[in-house]
């Protein structure tokens, strides 16, 4: 593949995908801007629909497109393995949404509102960007203000798309 799997040789299979898991994050997060007002009106259950589907649609684009660059790297078509490979290396953009999915079925099941269960699920996808932020940043050799400084800035990544959408809106 273009980017190094953990299934290929070589490549320690613990390595986690920080990037995918970061990427499928700011998507749950850009999701659940859009709806945070209209919460009340469309529920929480097609939000969560919607936060998912779109984390599946954006995984299945990212395989297809390690596939296609494997192709190219490779002058050979991907085996079954090799596309295993692929969807298992992406799927932390798929499961960054499991969080705040559980937050939205806090609305689903009425235990809060639509509505704060959508807040809840953004305040959830922060809290998961900074902390992976400085996971990511840890496991890489950082430490104290670098690793705090990079999940600042991971958060604040979340941060600015739920700005961009209030701006955009109003």
């Amino acid at each position: 593949m273009s980017s190094p799997h953990p299934d290929e040789p070589g490549v320690h299979h613990r390595r986690r995908n920080y990037a995918a898991a970061i990427y499928g994050l700011i998507l749950a997060d850009s999701v659940l801007a859009v709806y945070r007002e209209e919460a009340s009106s469309v529920g929480a259950s097609t939000v969560a629909v919607t936060v998912l589907g779109t984390s599946l649609v954006f995984w299945l684009a990212h395989v297809y497109a390690e596939l296609l660059a494997f192709r190219i790297d490779h002058r050979r078509s991907p085996a079954w393995p090799d596309a295993l490979a692929a969807m298992r290396y992406e799927w932390p953009i798929v499961q960054a949404s499991g969080l705040p999915v559980l937050a939205l079925l806090l609305g689903v099941f009425d235990i809060i509102s639509d509505k704060k269960a959508v807040t809840l699920a953004l305040l959830v996808c922060f809290a998961e960007l900074g902390g992976l932020g400085l996971e990511s940043a840890r496991s890489g050799g950082a430490s104290g203000l670098v690793a705090w400084v990079s999940g600042l800035i991971a958060l604040l990544l979340g941060v600015v798309v739920v700005g961009l959408k209030v701006v955009v809106q109003h």
